[in-house]
């Protein structure tokens, strides 16, 4: 052990600490140096105050003793300002050294320290011309610097700083040479609480404090100062050194960017529109909430490219799972999917997204995803009217093409239908006029009532077609009773061709009883009059399948419809005319042996069509004919 006498003589402090810190030993001259005798609860350093040669403030847990026995090293030639408790300064040098055990393990440090304020103060010719290099120095400096005493005056500034405060300082000006400070949010500062006096007042730097400068043109800039306390040789505080940072075209551009995000995120917002990010390599989405709502799911923390395909729905999936690897080379993504949420219903979504490529390769995609099922809604709803109307227009023109059709074949019979009898009518007239004897007039006169019945009986068949263009509401209609009604009309008709009339149990359709009355009259009659023999008539039906519905366009789609099926054993007739006898006043055969107008088909025809229905014939020379009608069913609840 060295004698504790020598250690007491000598004119450098010396102190031990153990492992933990604890100050073991000391001599007298670090008692000295210290300003006191430190006690038990002392650890790592003995000095009252100290600091670095920065001015920052040196605490015993962070001390240079405390740094060696936590990293085991050792510290020479170390210089610091150090303060006494009754106010004297110095400045000290340290060196610290390690202790060691026999195993080489560090079971504490041993520091030496020196008072060498008078080795600095030889050196004043040394900090005069470092003096000189450091105004040099902050004249020169590219930023703002300025330097300032302890009462605030400026003793020191560059020409960047003028630039800076768009003035020269004046003489009462203390602390800044600005016209004005500011705080962010426009609060005026005095100058003895701007950052370098607050930093001259607390004696260490004040730091990461934006403040606002006004130049005397109104231009407020942000600025960022860096102020540090200036000591002296001895350790004493004489003023504070500040550097200005012009941050105004950084925090304009932030401000710019934070309003553009403001902006997308208020857009976002009212577009009610959800966003993600994916990551490409792990499939990784980031998601907004209105995202995950939109989807349908209800899911904290990793959501992933897979967790979207499962809502997907299956349908959808193959296309989007496409459409995703597509973008991957392109760019851009875009579809319209089904999505099938928890309670299984189904939504409609739009996504958007941009392919975001590192080095050549795919690294992120970003996008938005929009809820388009009140859209698809209305579209397809717009679709469907679309459609009925098309139907409509459709159903309209043709009624205009028979219309015109029809005024044709009106005109055909004012020029030459009734334009005959009324021919023969003056012939016989004139005839009868002429002749001598009674029984010749009466003859003639006879032949003038028989062209009259005639064109009267063409007439109201005339205005029995023209009146079926106004179509009554639709009802409940019972075929059996109509057949009943009709074979009761013709019953006279019936026994005078010995007919044998039957019929299914027919069914209820929808339509206009008097109507469908007329049209069965007609059809019944005509088999009737068409009859070789005795006629045979029945009338059946059946449901037609909707394939069978669905490829007649006259047909409403999705509804139901019945056929029914007229069956005589008549005279028949060539297939090739099936369409031609339902046009009106179209005959196939002579007046002479089978009376009529030529109207009655089309009035079925009129009829059928009145009701969104059909009709048609089959039909062979002398093995009878089929007429088949197709009227609306009664919609099943």
């Amino acid at each position: 052990m060295p004698d504790v006498a020598l250690l007491n003589n000598l004119r450098v402090g010396l102190y031990t600490c153990d492992r933990q810190g604890n100050i073991t030993s000391f001599n007298d001259r670090a008692a000295e140096l210290w300003g006191y005798r430190p006690s038990d609860n002392v650890r790592f350093w003995g000095f009252h105050k100290s600091w670095q040669s920065d001015g920052s403030e040196i605490h015993p847990e962070t001390s240079p003793m405390a740094t060696a026995l936590r990293e085991e090293r050792t510290f020479h030639g170390l210089e610091m300002w150090v303060e006494q408790p009754d106010g004297n300064r110095y400045f000290a040098g340290i060196t610290i050294d390690l202790i060691r055990n026999e195993s080489d393990a560090v079971v504490g440090a041993a520091a030496m320290i020196r008072d060498i304020t008078d080795e600095k103060a030889a050196t004043k010719d040394f900090i005069t011309d470092t003096e000189r290099r450091y105004r040099t120095l902050i004249k020169t400096l590219p930023v703002a610097a300025y330097v300032c005493d302890l009462e605030g005056r400026l003793t020191l500034y560059n020409d960047a700083a003028v630039r800076l405060w768009g003035r020269e300082p004046r003489d009462e000006d203390k602390w800044c040479g600005a016209l004005r400070v500011y705080t962010l949010d426009g609060t005026p500062v005095p100058p003895d609480e701007c950052p370098m006096a607050q930093t001259v007042k607390l004696g260490r730097a004040v730091e990461d404090e934006v403040i606002l400068l006004e130049q005397p043109d109104g231009t407020m800039l942000y600025v960022l100062p860096c102020p540090r306390p200036l000591f002296d040789p001895v350790g004493k505080l004489e003023g504070a050194v500040n550097v200005l940072i012009d941050i105004t075209t950084e925090k304009r551009s932030q401000q710019i960017l934070e309003e553009s995000v403001n902006r997308l995120n208020l857009a976002v917002n009212a577009a009610e529109l959800g966003t993600w990010d994916m990551d490409i390599a792990s499939g990784r989405i980031v998601a907004s909430d209105r995202h995950k709502k939109i989807m349908g799911v209800e899911k904290d923390g990793l959501w992933t490219r897979q967790d979207c395909m499962k809502v997907i729905h299956p349908d959808d999936q193959p296309m989007v799972d496409d459409l995703f690897s597509a973008a991957l080379k392109s760019g851009t993504l875009f579809f319209e999917a089904r999505v099938v949420r928890k309670d299984n219903s189904i939504r409609w979504i739009r996504v958007n997204g941009v392919t975001l490529f590192s080095n050549g390769q795919a690294s992120r995609m970003i996008g938005t995803t929009l809820d388009i099922t009140p859209q698809r809604e209305i579209s397809e709803q717009l679709e469907q009217k679309v459609a009925r109307r098309t139907r409509e227009l459709t159903r309209l023109n043709k009624l205009l093409e028979e219309s015109n059709h029809d005024l044709e074949q009106f005109a055909y019979i004012a020029s030459h239908d009734l334009q005959e009898p009324l021919r023969k009518i003056q012939t016989f007239a004139t005839l009868a006029e002429n002749v001598d004897n009674e029984e010749g007039r009466r003859k003639y006169l006879a032949k003038v009532r028989d062209e009259a019945q005639g064109m009267s009986a063409l007439v109201r068949d005339v205005l029995t077609f023209s009146r079926l263009s106004a179509i009554p509401e639709f009802t409940k209609v019972d075929l059996n009773q109509v057949v009943e009604e009709v074979k009761s009309e013709l019953s006279l008709l019936i026994a005078e061709t010995e007919a044998t009339v039957t019929s299914d149990d027919l069914p209820e359709v929808m339509g206009i009883q008097r109507q469908l009355g007329q049209l069965l009259s007609n059809l019944i009659s005509n088999s009737l009059k068409f009859a070789k023999d005795r006629p045979v008539v029945n009338i059946s039906y059946r449901v037609l399948p909707r394939e069978e519905a669905t490829g007649l366009p006259m047909l409403q789609p999705g509804r139901e419809y019945v056929q029914l099926m007229v069956k005589d054993n008549g005279i028949g007739f060539e297939q090739r005319y099936a369409d031609q006898i339902f046009n009106i006043f179209q005959r196939l055969n002579p007046r002479e042996a089978y009376p009529g107008n030529g109207i009655g088909l089309a009035l079925c025809k009129k009829i059928a069509e009145n009701h969104n229905g059909t009709i048609s014939a089959k039909s062979t020379p002398g093995q009878g004919t089929v007429m088949y009608v197709t009227l609306p069913g009664i919609k099943k609840d």
